[in-house]
């Protein structure tokens, strides 16, 4: 084991030097070429991608450094548990839903893969679930932090994820975290603002969730008048089916909300009420990485599938929300 993790580390510390190297290149790049595209942006060699992003925090380096490299600082901004043990192959796991089953919870299994105290952290970072063939082929990639201390009593946190494969699903998984780390770097911001606590985030798991995601909503209305009033067997046993298709779908965490717009016993009143009760009759609010995932989650509900209900589907921004 532990020459396994020393040859990790290894592994680590060349990609710390190709991190920097790449981003000393993308700079060079920049001034040769005012529209030459950024590395985080390259889709065309899938196999060089280095995501890139940077932030700059107003705290002292070694309260960042702990942030990053403690179980009680990840807590603070980044999700509501982690266990990271600051060693060569120690742990670094993040656990966004601390709630789910092993293996749900957020990158268990991922290491620390090397470091230097105030300066660099290197660790393994597995595929989100929504991605599911890559989480559970053990797919992983490597993310480098660099750390500088700046005037004015703030500190510079790089962030560099490399090792990315090719195909359709690592395209996911980097455009995944193209969108996830910057609510990262974003949170940590906010733990460091003034006036911030330092005390645990209990709503930052629920935020963790839509990382990175887009929250999408699709409604439904019956494809037949009097549909509930005389229901088939076979729509019946649909419309089952849809329930129990949300129901999972709210476990797992991908659906927000979802349900009838009115109670037939008491529909609602007036002219606007009236045009809404005949557009639609229920609404499913949810999570997904894109538009065509969001797509493939309504044409699986068995009742769309069916032709039991007509669904359309639209983005939404989930503006206000209460804990």
């Amino acid at each position: 084991m532990e020459s396994t993790w020393t040859k990790q580390a290894v592994i680590a510390a060349l990609a710390f030097g190709a991190a920097l190297a790449v981003n000393k290149e993308s700079t060079m790049g920049d001034q040769d070429n005012p529209s030459s595209t950024p590395a985080s942006a390259n889709h065309s060699s899938p196999a060089e991608r280095v995501l890139r992003k940077e932030v700059n925090v107003s705290a002292s380096l070694a309260d960042v450094w702990r942030a990053w490299t403690t179980s009680e600082g990840a807590a603070t901004f980044f999700a509501p548990e982690a266990k990271i043990e600051l060693a060569v192959g120690g742990a670094y796991e993040i656990y966004f839903k601390p709630d789910q089953p092993d293996g749900s919870r957020g990158t268990e299994g991922c290491r620390v893969l090397s470091y230097l105290p105030m300066r660099m952290l290197s660790f393994e970072w597995n595929a989100p679930p929504s991605i599911p063939r890559l989480r559970q082929a053990g797919a992983k990639t490597h993310v480098v932090l660099e750390f500088e201390e700046l005037p004015a009593g703030q500190v510079q946190v790089t962030m560099s994820q490399l090792g990315f494969g090719q195909g359709e699903d690592w395209d996911k998984y980097y455009d995944y975290f193209d969108r996830a780390w910057p609510w990262v770097l974003g949170e940590l911001q906010k733990r460091f603002a003034p006036g911030a606590s330092s005390a645990p985030d209990s709503a930052a798991g629920q935020r963790a969730t839509a990382a990175g995601k887009l929250h999408w909503v699709y409604f439904v209305r019956p494809s037949r008048p009097g549909l509930f009033e005389k229901a088939t067997e076979a729509e019946l046993k649909a419309f089952s089916a849809h329930v129990e298709y949300l129901k999972r779908l709210f476990e797992q965490g991908t659906v927000v909300l979802a349900g009838p717009c009115f109670d037939p016993e008491h529909p609602p009143q007036g002219h606007v009420a009236g045009q809404l009760e005949a557009a639609t009759q229920g609404i499913v609010i949810f999570e997904a990485d894109g538009l065509a995932e969001a797509q493939r989650i309504m044409a699986g509900d068995p009742a769309v599938e069916a032709g039991l209900f007509k669904a359309s589907l639209n983005s939404f921004t989930l503006a206000l929300a209460r804990e």
